[in-house]
């Protein structure tokens, strides 16, 4: 997984440490990418308000989520337009959209596998990139300590025990 890829959109550019993703994770892309879509292409739910107020913040938390659902769609698209997929061994040691990453916590026994995406997968629990420990983790490697603050302020850390394309 060497190489940079860089991503842009609205005028800004990310630099990725990858060039390449495995197959599979390449395959978890296309298949977040579809769930986005999905998504996207479903009707504006039906606005149950007992008044104006209501009704406006309902279609003010409708129009977030979407925003945030095409902001995921453009991310995934370029994701896709640059990475290629790679069937080699060699991939899989660092923390990339798409692969399946196995954290464990040091006052919480057990691992938990997670699969970074913004809508939920078949294969592990959902974690959102948005999230603080959805962005601690990105980039990161076995064997890595990752510390993160909560929404509420509290320190948090966990090690990273696996990752799987």
């Amino acid at each position: 997984m060497t190489g940079i890829a860089v991503l842009g959109g609205a005028g800004e550019s990310l630099r990725l440490p990858i060039d390449r993703l495995s197959v599979a994770a390449h395959r978890r892309v296309q298949r977040e990418l579809q769930r986005v879509q999905d998504a996207l292409d479903q009707p504006l739910p039906e606005i149950v308000a007992v008044d104006s107020s209501s009704r406006n913040a309902q279609l003010a938390d409708h129009d977030k989520r979407r925003q945030a659902l095409q902001e995921r769609r453009g991310h995934l698209r370029a994701l896709l337009d640059r990475l290629v997929p790679d069937s080699s061994p060699t991939v899989g040691g660092m923390v990339v959209p798409g692969c399946l990453v196995g954290v464990e916590g040091p006052d919480e026994p057990g691992v938990m596998t997670y699969e970074i995406a913004m809508l939920a997968g078949d294969e592990a629990e959902r974690l959102s990139p948005d999230t603080p420990l959805g962005k601690a983790l990105m980039w990161r490697e076995v064997g890595d300590e990752v510390s993160w603050q909560t929404e509420r302020g509290t320190r948090r850390r966990v090690i990273v025990r696996y990752i799987q394309d």
